[in-house]
């Protein structure tokens, strides 16, 4: 079999800044060393980063090497440190490392016709290692583009990293992105979404369809919140001065009812500010009615991230406002 050089074309990566490294980060080598050091460490997660591209192989063989053993007490080594292939938008099997174990292999037959693969990548570790194996003499092409070529760039907490989806194409951002068949950016940083100004500022100059901010989770106090929310808008918007930008709130909203209705209000005055000012392309999304009614108590498995049942319902509210935007 032939190895694939995933860091070359036709291969397409999707979610990492990789443009001349070869790594499979997030954020620029340059920027690691101006951002908080949470943020540092969880950029080299790939947070269901995509690798994509076409081939009439019968069979497709995978060698990975994760950095770290991943052993969370609320998420599966499915969803944290797995990997997800989907073969012509469907999905077809996850694979993940045994317990205790770093690297693992795994294959899967295809028909030997032109299929268009793609990977997810863990949500909540990095990737050493990511070798992939087609047939000897089997045709690799460049996958199918996005109806939306522009990625929508979510920046937030643990939720948007991805916490506690089952498996790397189960969070929310996956999912509506998937029906709206858009290229994205997953900027979710577990604990360390702090709204401050160089990160900012990186985002701020990404190339992005539509921004979807949801940063509330990670601040510290409702004051902090106050500090930095609206000033984190305006630093987008100077830059972007027509781009579409959602204002999220956090869906666990019952875990502290009061704590969670004090920063609503903190992101929605952000939202009333800027209509007030004649912006257009700007909408607020509540996070209390994500979850929904029935069954809402089973949608986390912590009172804080969600099950896949809440990643789908939280999908579902944020999908008609992109498509909008996207459209």
């Amino acid at each position: 079999m032939k190895k694939i050089d995933i860091f070359s074309a036709p291969v397409s990566l999707h979610g990492f800044d990789a443009e001349g490294v070869k790594n499979l980060w997030r954020l620029p080598l340059q920027l690691h060393d101006k951002v908080n050091m949470g943020v540092t460490q969880l950029s080299r997660q790939t947070a269901g980063g995509r690798i994509r591209f076409c081939t009439d192989s019968k069979k497709v063989s995978c060698r990975v090497m994760v950095t770290e053993e991943c052993l969370l007490p609320h998420m599966p080594l499915s969803g944290s440190s797995g990997v997800d292939l989907f073969v012509n938008g469907r999905f077809a099997l996850n694979w993940r490392p045994d317990l205790g174990r770093q690297k693992f292999e795994f294959e899967y037959a295809l028909n030997g016709q032109k299929n268009e693969l793609c990977f997810y990548l863990p949500l909540c570790n990095g990737v050493a290692v990511f070798e992939v194996y087609v047939d000897d003499g089997a045709f690799v092409g460049t996958p199918k583009p996005y109806t939306y070529t522009k990625p929508v760039v979510f920046y937030g907490s643990s939720i948007t990293q991805g916490l506690c989806a089952s498996r790397p194409s189960s969070n929310y951002i996956a999912e509506v992105c998937g029906l709206l068949d858009t290229d994205f950016r997953n900027l979710g940083f577990s604990a360390s979404a702090l709204g401050e100004d160089n990160i900012c500022e990186y985002i701020a100059n990404l190339d992005m369809s539509v921004f979807v901010m949801d940063y509330d989770h990670n601040a510290p106090t409702p004051e902090y919140l106050e500090a930095t929310h609206e000033k984190f808008f305006k630093q987008i918007r100077e830059r972007n001065p027509k781009l579409p930008v959602i204002l999220m709130t956090r869906p666990n909203f019952d875990t502290d009812i009061s704590d969670s209705i004090r920063r609503r209000d903190i992101v929605r005055k952000t939202y009333e500010n800027a209509v007030a000012n004649g912006d257009k392309s700007v909408a607020f999304l509540d996070g209390e009615t994500f979850f929904g009614k029935a069954l809402r108590d089973r949608c986390t498995p912590d009172n804080i991230h969600p099950t896949d049942l809440g990643f789908e319902r939280m999908a579902m509210a944020v999908l008609p406002v992109l498509k909008k935007f996207l459209e």
